[in-house]
């Protein structure tokens, strides 16, 4: 493995892990706690370009777990799920997924729950890795039918899941109990600025408060909290807070502790990272260079271990 800068230490609660991919690799990289960055290392390189998408994360018992799909032909698609273990090693799972899209990961109550769309039945397929890592079956998810996207969290013992309306501005949030069940609190609306739709949201539970933040076609990330009654404080520019990032291609968001983390990469393959401080403060951008490689389609995710 490649790598730049420390690649070998042990996860501690504080970190974060950013991922980003080529065109023919995937590269991995991690904050530690005291703001400083190891370095990018290749994690998988392959000789078929175009064949890597759909990334997702989480840190599940300090362990992190990297989702994304890989295309070995046409008619060929699989899930590949890396583990980062506490003393710095990966393993590899590797699941079939002809019609999966929108792959989604959260930590939840020491479980791996993942989503991924099912476009060929044009439902949300659900499932949890145990802690001992064997799998359970797949169950569907009742989305509605012409959503896009798919982002999920932990909230205690709990599974949140959002997803987009096709009309851009409607979220549809769901709620995995206990006993298995999902609910839903009812859809949350967002006008976006006049000509732009939503494209992608993201969700992070911090402490008791939802974080949904949402992009526009425009360019612009939106940002705002619910609370346990599901009452919103309102939408806001989060680039008045943290200044402008350049064209965003993707974004991703997660928790560490009592703080919200957001990464993200531009058209042009810049990646930046802020925090939301416990205050509702911001931090200003932090530009992290160039991802490495080079791929028409960027592609972020980072993953912390929440509270």
């Amino acid at each position: 493995m490649a790598a730049v800068g420390r690649t070998a230490l042990a996860q501690v609660p504080a970190d974060i892990h950013i991922a980003t991919m080529s065109a023919e690799e995937v590269w991995h990289n991690i904050r530690r706690a005291d703001g400083s960055w190891d370095g990018f290392a290749v994690l998988d390189r392959s000789s078929t370009q175009f064949t890597k998408r759909n990334m997702a994360s989480a840190v599940v018992n300090g362990e992190e777990v990297l989702a994304y799909q890989s295309f070995h032909s046409p008619l060929a698609m699989k899930t590949y799920i890396r583990t980062r273990h506490a003393d710095g090693t990966w393993s590899l799972e590797i699941h079939s997924s002809l019609s999966a899209r929108d792959t989604a990961l959260a930590a939840v109550a020491g479980e791996l729950h993942m989503v991924q769309r099912n476009v060929s039945i044009a439902e949300m397929d659900h499932r949890i890795r145990r802690a001992g890592g064997d799998w359970t079956s797949l169950t569907s998810v009742p989305i509605p039918p012409r959503s896009t996207g798919a982002s999920l969290t932990g909230a205690g013992a709990e599974c949140r899941l959002m997803v987009l309306d096709e009309d851009g501005k409607t979220m549809h949030p769901y709620v995995r109990r206990v006993d298995g069940t999902w609910t839903s609190p009812g859809p949350i609306s967002f006008e976006p600025p006049a000509g732009t739709v939503l494209t992608n949201v993201q969700i992070a539970q911090v402490g008791t408060q939802l974080h949904v933040i949402a992009l526009t076609s425009g360019g612009l990330l939106f940002h705002e909290t619910r609370g346990p009654d599901n009452t919103g404080s309102g939408f806001r520019n989060v680039y008045d807070e943290v200044g402008y990032p350049g064209d965003v291609a993707k974004f991703s968001a997660t928790a560490s502790g009592e703080r919200l983390h957001i990464a993200i990469i531009t058209k042009t393959s810049d990646l930046l990272h802020t925090i939301r401080y416990e205050t509702g403060a911001w931090q200003r951008l932090g530009h992290l260079g160039k991802a490495p490689g080079t791929n028409p389609l960027p592609d972020v995710t980072i993953a912390g271990a929440g509270v």
